[in-house]
């Protein structure tokens, strides 16, 4: 597997957050665990630039126009469904506030910061109060050399977004594939220390799409993800072109916290791969090869077992 090259991979991580110092008392968010919004392009039948919560399952709102809509939602649910703590839901309408000091991308990027921000420190009686120590996330992401490619300029985030699922604490991914084009299987396998850590590697993840997808300024070999148009010239001269994407076959993202004092710990570890054909699939294969399917269909489903 390859590696995004370190300046690269720095440049990458200075783009989300994750290379700020996070405390290890993070937000409470209850049985829900990211509640960010996202910034997107002619979504969910809404023309133009919109907002719409990032985990869809447990924020179930279409895009909007109004970023409010979508934040007030959120902090609704995490008050009324995911019952996160007061704190958290005090948090929410902060993060609230600093959005509508901000326009465009720039109110999203606003709520999602203040919204994972560390919540204040209980007050104490006592006359001396220790400071909170903070961590320093390290994130490792190699890339594997293999590509898949798809037809049409496709956006990966969504798929990272929509089935890039972690719930618990400790954390695990929701097992099974979810269907591509062109019969590809995507599927996750992770596990986390806690449900803070999962939105630090979606955040590594969605940075290289949106620092590689559609950069043709930086090295071919940099591009993990790429909007391409493919090319041939038929018998009679002509030039035929259609669009492309190309994501990396796998990709496995690891976090490591430094904890002052003690040293560096695993927080947690993601991988993605695409195959041609799930576990499920290949079942549902072979009880169609048992059910009189045509000559070829039967062939083709003992190739693939």
């Amino acid at each position: 597997m390859s590696k995004v090259p370190s300046l690269s991979l720095l440049a990458l991580l200075a783009q989300s957050s994750i290379a700020a110092l996070i405390p290890r008392a993070s937000p409470d968010f209850g049985s829900c665990s990211n509640p960010t919004i996202e910034y997107v392009k002619d979504a969910d039948g809404i023309p133009g630039w919109g907002y719409k919560p990032a985990d869809t399952k447990n924020f179930a709102h279409g895009a909007s126009a109004d970023i409010i809509a979508i934040t007030d939602f959120i902090c609704s649910n995490l008050q009324n469904v995911c019952r996160a703590p007061t704190t958290s839901y005090e948090l929410c309408l902060a993060a609230t506030a600093k959005s509508k000091e901000q326009k465009e991308k720039a109110a999203a990027e606003a709520f999602n910061n203040a919204i994972t921000a560390t919540t204040p420190a209980a007050t104490s009686t006592s006359p001396t109060t220790i400071p909170t120590a903070t961590v320093q996330p390290k994130v490792n992401i190699k890339f594997s050399k293999e590509q898949v490619t798809f037809p049409g300029h496709i956006d990966p985030k969504w798929w990272f977004d929509t089935y890039f699922i972690a719930e618990g604490n400790p954390a695990i991914c929701e097992s099974g594939s979810h269907r591509m084009p062109e019969d590809n299987y995507l599927s996750f396998d992770c596990e986390f220390a806690d449900n803070v850590t999962a939105p630090i590697i979606k955040a590594a993840l969605n940075a290289v799409v949106d620092a590689t997808l559609d950069n043709t300024d930086i090295k071919e070999e940099e591009r993990m993800f790429q909007h391409i148009e493919e090319s041939y010239t038929d018998e009679q001269g002509d030039v035929v072109s259609w669009p492309s994407t190309i994501f990396p076959q796998s990709v496995h993202i690891a976090v490591a916290v430094d904890i002052p004092g003690v040293g560096s710990a695993l927080s947690g570890n993601m991988r993605y791969s695409i195959s041609k054909f799930s576990s499920n699939a290949c079942k549902m294969c072979s009880f169609l090869s048992g059910g009189g399917t045509t000559t070829a269909a039967t062939a083709k489903v003992v190739e693939v077992v």
